[in-house]
């Protein structure tokens, strides 16, 4: 590739994180485009944008410090309501949920259970209430919570154009995180992904790349997961991998599950069953 367009794709590429970190400025985080309209950029593109002068990746990286023991995590919702334009999808939600703890949301489609995970995030605000994650002494806004939280929903997308462990190394990156590739191995073994790393995720099955949207969810170790339709895609063994991760975020902090499928209403210590007319 001759120079010029090297450069070319490479301000595209920079460009793209641009329009990302100019949102996630707001919430401390990073999450993956979900819609790409150019899709030129070849993989060392957007490896090099991910390295690209780390001090400007820096500034809009996740500040708040480590997750410490699993009771120093607790999530407050107070009357949250949300809707869009006059119609509502939410309102009077209020819970607490404490470390070691499990929300199961349930209902119909459309019934606002992945928007309720989206208010979670900080990737939607409430029209009213307020959702505070306290942690460490301090009290947080979603949008101030990024390094707290992991995200998985079908609608979020990774990088067809990277392999899996180009993937994690990008977004590793973005977050400010120094990992071996040894280290982002283990997490693809630990979804079910061993050996598969050097495989473009253009080559992935839905469900495999569904276990990828966990290895990219538990990068950071949070200690809030936000699960959105969790074994969408996935076959038995799939499923059986989320349990495991379900279990495991027992000893690291909260889970809240949104989904329509009864079988994972056995997952939560409690079940918020969401209403048409809320």
């Amino acid at each position: 590739m001759g120079n010029g367009r090297w450069k070319l794709h490479y301000n595209i590429a920079c460009s793209q994180l641009a329009c990302v970190a100019r949102f996630a400025w707001s919430m401390r985080t990073i999450f993956p485009c979900v819609a790409r309209e150019n899709r030129t950029h070849n993989r060392s593109n957007y490896l090099a944008a991910a390295g690209y002068n780390n001090s400007r990746l820096g500034v809009f990286c996740a500040t708040i410090r480590p997750m410490q023991a699993p009771e120093d995590i607790t999530l407050e919702l107070e009357n949250i309501g949300a809707g869009y334009g006059a119609r509502r999808v939410l309102a009077g939600v209020s819970l607490t949920l404490r470390a070691g703890e499990t929300l199961v949301v349930a209902g119909q489609n459309g019934i606002g259970k992945s928007t309720l995970l989206r208010l979670l995030c900080g990737l939607q605000r409430p029209s009213s209430g307020t959702i505070v994650y306290n942690y460490g002494g301090q009290r947080y806004a979603p949008d101030q919570a990024g390094s707290l939280v992991g995200w998985v929903a079908p609608d979020l997308q990774l990088y067809r154009e990277l392999t899996a462990l180009e993937n994690l190394q990008f977004f590793a990156q973005v977050r400010g995180l120094h990992l071996a590739t040894a280290a982002l191995e283990a997490l693809l073994e630990e979804v079910g992904l061993g050996g598969r790393g050097d495989d473009l995720l253009a080559a992935y099955s839905s469900g495999m790349a569904q276990r990828l949207r966990y290895a990219y969810a538990l990068l950071h170790r949070p200690p809030v997961l936000l699960l959105d339709e969790p074994t969408v895609t996935l076959d038995e063994r799939g499923a059986a991998v989320v349990e495991q991760i379900v279990q495991r975020q027992r000893t690291r902090g909260i889970t809240v599950i949104a989904t329509n499928d009864p079988r994972e209403l056995r997952y939560g210590d409690y079940v918020l069953r969401l209403a048409a007319n809320a």
